[in-house]
């Protein structure tokens, strides 16, 4: 596995199932280079860590080989555009001086191509930093990096975007590209694509099965349960892989009002259980993990937590 991504309902437990697994990976394969890389915009994993983060990879303390980031996507989106913006003003000034072609309307085109760029694709542009973790020369890259994911709709999205924003970086190329003769491939168009290859690239590697695994986390009630159907029917749509199911949460026996909320869970289980399944196509691992109050936090109480993990293929 090169990539695993925690998928879900916001409020399922997402951030903390996805820092606990990093820990745990952590700590048994130490000689391991592990990122946990947050893609949500509003980020809890500093929150669940216990630690101070931001938008650099930043050793998570009492675990060596583990990094952690939380990703500030329109930052990174805001300043690739406004180099491509500069850019394109200079290819186009130095077209216009003395030149016999006509550019105007190719300059407003670019300019109206940038401003109608496709929804997320701010958060495509960031995430790309998964290719570059993963595949960079210098620093070493990463051996593994775990994803906590935005909720639902924000996390498909997403995942269906390199296919939309890989045409819009070709409408882009076809019109650059349209000079090349008089000014040669130019820093915009090498730039674009290396873009496109990121894009191809991190598209094969989120629908190969033995790269990239997605891990759904739900909920045992029946809001979370219908949002999670829609989620795997989604990623089977999309071709992601589905590696598992974790329904957290789950309410330990004991007394008379727990046996009541234990079997009402278990309905929800077993409708979660066959989705997931169906949507997996293959063995898919399905992993129960136990009502904490308050939740569990800090790298010790994650690694606690994630002891009283209860799994089967």
């Amino acid at each position: 596995m090169r990539i695993v991504a925690f998928a879900g309902k916001g409020g399922v437990g997402k951030t903390s199932a996805a820092t606990a697994v990093a820990l745990g990976l952590a700590a048994r394969r130490p000689e391991r280079r592990i990122l946990l890389l947050s893609t949500d915009p509003a980020h809890s994993l500093a929150d669940v860590l216990g630690v101070p983060l931001g938008d650099d990879e930043r050793p998570v303390p009492g675990a060596p080989g583990l990094a952690a980031r939380e990703l500030d996507a329109e930052a990174a989106f805001r300043l690739r555009r406004e180099r491509y913006e500069k850019a394109v003003d200079e290819l186009f000034d130095g077209l216009l001086r003395g030149s016999r072609f006509d550019v105007a309307y190719d300059r407003e085109v670019v300019r109206e191509l940038m401003d109608l760029a496709p929804p997320g694709l701010d958060e495509l542009f960031g995430v790309l930093t998964l290719v570059d973790s993963l595949l960079r020369p210098a620093p070493p890259p990463y051996d593994l990096v775990v994803v906590d994911t935005a909720p639902t709709g924000h996390a498909l999205r997403l995942l269906a975007m390199p296919a939309g924003a890989l045409d819009w970086v070709h409408a882009l190329l076809a019109i650059l590209l349209k000079y090349r003769a008089v000014l040669g491939l130019g820093e915009l168009a090498s730039d674009l694509l290396d873009v496109a290859r990121e894009l191809r690239a991190l598209s094969a590697l989120l629908r190969d099965s033995a790269r990239t695994r997605v891990v759904v986390v739900a909920r045992p009630a029946a809001l979370p349960r219908l949002e999670t159907i829609r989620l795997l029917r989604g990623l089977r749509r999309l071709a992601i892989p589905v590696g598992g199911l974790v329904v957290n949460a789950v309410t330990p026996p004991g007394c008379a009002r727990c046996r009541r909320a234990v079997r009402r869970e278990a309905r929800e289980r077993a409708a979660l259980e066959a989705a997931a399944r169906s949507a997996a196509g293959r063995q898919c691992a399905i992993i129960t993990s136990p009502a904490e109050s308050p939740p569990p936090g800090g790298a010790a109480g994650l690694r606690d937590w994630l002891r009283r993990w209860q799994w089967r293929a």
